[in-house]
């Protein structure tokens, strides 16, 4: 860890009081302070600059290390394949390089269909979920013949005796229903758009696997220019497993990995003079 730059000119003093005959002069302007002020800089910068160096090797190590989330992530991302001629997918095959690693006999990345991913550790299994892009800002579940590809894939690639638990559903569905308060020197319509655009910005700007806090999620919308304050009607969740939407309470984890707003989402504009 880098010293401070008080331990490192102390440090310095001291030796410096070693190798002279006698104190050095104790003027503010002596030479030697410059100097020592001059070496201290360098050091303490050389330090921090190999704890960074340290801590990105250290995050690098084990983001490689077999076995580790971050190496499974980094596996899950390279899967690849294709269709065959009859239209169905099929994983690329797998080969044992020299180095006795399992990889594919011809890596093309351009085959890669998941591109995002979470993986976690649940109940002593390893919980992968996955998606594939939609469009520029939307996800999609991974089709069942690519589910299956990917399953195999992870068979062959995973440490033995690790159970795995891939995961690929539609997105799960957020219904909000909030009464906006305007400033009405906006028009309903830049209101209604600019909180809609803030909503979406919340929703991209989730990693996969975010948890979904509800006053985050209305805060995005106050942020929103024009908008004055926001009530909470409601604000209901439903994965692709559930059959109806529950009010997601405090915090919503995402059981899909990622989420779209339902169509039945509603905002109600009110300017806040009428309050």
């Amino acid at each position: 860890m880098a010293r401070t730059l008080t331990e490192i000119r102390e440090s310095l003093g001291t030796s410096l009081v070693e190798v002279l005959d006698g104190s050095p002069s104790t003027s503010r302007f002596a030479e030697w302070k410059i100097w020592q002020n001059i070496f201290a800089m360098a050091i303490w910068t050389f330090e921090n600059i190999m704890d960074i160096f340290k801590g990105e090797i250290e995050i690098l190590v084990y983001s490689k290390k077999v076995g580790s989330m971050g190496w499974y992530y980094d596996r899950v991302l390279e899967f690849q394949g294709e269709n065959d001629p009859s239209g169905v997918f099929q994983g690329d095959s797998l080969i044992v390089n020299d180095q006795g690693i399992i990889q594919y006999e011809n890596i093309d990345e351009g085959k890669r269909i998941i591109t995002q991913a979470a993986i976690a550790e649940s109940e002593g299994a390893i919980i992968v979920k996955v998606a594939k892009d939609l469009d520029e800002s939307n996800y999609q579940k991974l089709e069942a013949p690519e589910v299956l590809a990917f399953e195999v894939y992870l068979d062959n690639i995973h440490i033995p005796g690790t159970n795995i638990n891939v995961i690929s559903q539609s997105p799960d569905l957020i219904k909000y229903n909030l009464t906006i308060y305007y400033d009405p020197i906006f028009t309903v319509t830049t209101i209604q758009a600019n909180a809609e655009e803030n909503l979406n910005e919340y929703r991209t700007g989730q990693g996969m696997n975010d948890k979904i806090y509800k006053q985050k999620l209305v805060e995005k919308v106050l942020q929103a220019e024009g908008v004055v304050s926001v009530g909470i009607n409601s604000i209901e969740a439903k994965a692709e497993t559930d059959s109806i939407f529950s009010d997601i309470g405090i915090v919503y984890s995402v059981e899909a990995g990622y989420f779209n707003y339902d169509n039945d989402s509603n905002l109600t504009l009110i300017s806040y003079k009428n309050l």
